[in-house]
């Protein structure tokens, strides 16, 4: 790594410049929202039955309009589908 003292002031923009890396901010995002999904479940709580939907809520509704609401678990489901694309190709 570079030799950078902790009292400096750089940015981080500069150090990644320095080491020649680069930050994808979507992967970040998409890997932390794993992360949390992974723990959430793991655990028997309220919030994980929430999460997979086994806990039904508001008002029912038919017929709304426009597009169904993305889910986490569908969201993770479908990133997990166009890696195993990607890697195939």
């Amino acid at each position: 790594m570079e030799k950078i003292s902790w009292t400096d002031h750089v940015r981080n923009e500069e150090v990644l410049l320095r080491v020649k890396e680069q930050r994808n901010i979507l992967h970040e995002i998409s890997k932390r929202k794993a992360n949390w999904i992974g723990h959430i479940l793991r655990r028997n709580c309220l919030l994980q039955q929430v999460i997979e939907g086994k806990i039904k809520g508001g008002i029912e509704v038919t017929g709304r309009r426009g597009r169904k609401r993305k889910k986490l678990l569908d969201d993770l489901k479908e990133r997990k589908d166009t890696l195993i694309r990607r890697r195939k190709l």
